[in-house]
């Protein structure tokens, strides 16, 4: 019998070469996860051809959601009901990702950081899903949510009881849960070190209070009081940074375990606040299977700096140069339009996230490319194309920045 080879002690320059002929961004991450070796050599290819960048995650690629034109263009996919399509905003190109058996049924993702997605559905289950790797961390359930008295599968239509702040229950359907519930989310690290990683999120009870949850926690925690509603969350230089509906910033102190504290760090004048908020919605009649209805589009961004010296606000930006602002239900990024020249500079590339008209299926199409210079809106593709109905995407479209270092565990 031959000895059998030893593939850690292949060359890089063969290496390389094996990296050059993987089609797929998949097929260049399980390639690195075979040892080492391999993953020093093929980090570079991966780089080159993959740099970090930023896809579009779009709805079920199956052909009841698109048509025979728009499929035909979509090589590779399988059709099934685990495939998701993304779309890569530079290259101008789609690629089709398997998810874990079964992740049809949490089918709406409600944000996204450090390559990995958090995904909600139907049934109270909760997970953090890396459709690279294919990994999934599950999370503390809908139910271990505070005032979330049950879940009742056999009450169709109304299986959610939950409890509001004034002590009245209220019966939700679990459509309505799996889209209103949590509005937004964001982590403080990757989720592989659980015990590093914080994921916050913002719920919906009619309250729009925080909570938080580790992927070791048995429960979601409240972590802001009745009374106190935000509208949005990010996680940016080692802190929490949490915006409310009057337009004051908050960061969270996660120093202490168990005893997080939110601290005022800027409270603006009345008459700045609606300028503060990220952009401006036109609410217009269209028409619609021979009837009408009512749908929006936006119009206009403002931009805003925050002033970080002592007594300083928000200062109005005309212009990011050679950069490209990414805006949606996730944690908004900053990309370098040198480095990525297929991306429009000094522009903004934005999804929809007004999750109250998702909660009534009218939202996902309001999504395009704002030229901050003009004033002027591009598609970001052909949304009338891929759905047979462009005022209701759903699941809506969110941003998910793949990372070029990831690998599989």
């Amino acid at each position: 019998m031959a000895d059998q080879q030893d593939w850690s002690e292949l060359t890089e320059d063969l290496l390389c070469t094996i990296g050059r002929r993987l089609i797929t961004l998949q097929d260049l991450i399980r390639a690195r996860a075979v040892c080492p070796s391999w993953r020093r050599a093929l980090l570079a290819e991966q780089q080159r051809r993959f740099p970090s960048t930023q896809w579009l995650m779009l709805p079920h690629c199956t052909s009841k959601f698109m048509n025979r034109t728009a499929a035909a263009a979509m090589i590779g996919c399988k059709g099934s009901d685990n495939c998701r399509c993304f779309y890569d905003a530079a290259a101008q190109q789609f690629h089709h990702i398997e998810f874990p058996p079964g992740s049809h049924n949490r089918a709406t993702c409600r944000g996204s950081a450090f390559g990995w997605l958090f995904m909600t559905g139907q049934t109270p289950c909760i997970s953090l899903i890396n459709p690279l790797t294919g990994a999934e961390i599950p999370l503390p359930p809908i139910t271990s949510f505070p005032g979330v008295i049950a879940y009742r599968p056999e009450k169709v239509g109304l299986e959610y009881l939950l409890l509001a702040d004034d002590g009245f229950t209220m019966a939700y359907g679990k459509k309505y849960i799996e889209k209103s519930y949590i509005c937004k989310v964001a982590m403080s690290a990757e989720p592989t070190a659980a015990e590093d990683c914080t994921v916050m999120a913002i719920r919906f009870n009619d309250d729009y209070r925080l909570a938080i949850c580790n992927p070791k926690a048995e429960s979601w925690t409240l972590l802001s009081d009745r009374g106190i509603a935000f509208q949005d969350v990010v996680f940016w230089k080692g802190q929490f940074h949490i915006l409310d509906f009057y337009a004051r910033l908050m960061v969270c102190d996660l120093s202490v375990p168990h005893r997080p504290k939110l601290s005022l760090v800027l409270d603006l004048p009345y008459h700045r606040q609606i300028t503060a908020l990220d952009h401006y919605l036109v609410v217009c009649p269209a028409a619609l299977g021979g009837g009408r209805e009512r749908t929006y589009w936006t119009s206009e961004f403002r931009v805003f700096e925050l002033n970080e010296e002592e007594g300083g606000g928000w200062d109005k930006v005309e212009s990011i140069g050679d950069f490209a602002l990414f805006l949606g239900s996730n944690t908004p990024a900053f990309v370098s339009t040198l480095d990525r020249p297929g991306l429009a500079r000094n522009s903004i590339y934005f999804t929809d996230n007004l999750s109250e008209c998702h909660s009534k299926n009218s939202s996902g199409h309001d999504m395009g490319i704002y030229d901050l210079a003009t004033g002027a809106v591009q598609p970001l593709y052909c949304t009338a194309s891929l759905h047979k109905n462009p005022l209701l995407i759903s699941p809506w479209p969110v941003w998910f920045f793949p990372s070029s270092t990831t690998t599989v565990n």
